[in-house]
């Protein structure tokens, strides 16, 4: 998918990512490396990722990892609607 991705913005045509319900998902540590993979390609091309979870920011951390952590903080603007004021 990550070769997808380049292929794709070499040829001028902006990659989107859209997860939904992400917290859903039980990685592997497979599927973990390849998520990893497929979002670093993304963020290289300057795409743009949406999703969405319940879980909170530590919550999403400990299932995905720091890596893929680190990089959704970078590209996306988070919006926590679970938050009290």
């Amino acid at each position: 998918m990550g070769e997808k991705i380049t292929h794709f913005n070499d040829r001028g045509i902006k990659p989107r990512l859209f997860l939904e319900e992400i917290d859903k998902f039980k990685l592997s540590e497979f599927a973990r490396y390849e998520l990893e993979k497929i979002i670093n390609a993304l963020y290289e091309a300057e795409g743009q990722l949406v999703l969405n979870s319940n879980l909170t920011g530590e919550e999403f951390e400990e299932q995905f990892g720091p890596t893929i952590t680190r990089r959704v903080k970078e590209m996306c603007v988070i919006k926590n609607y679970f938050e009290k004021s």
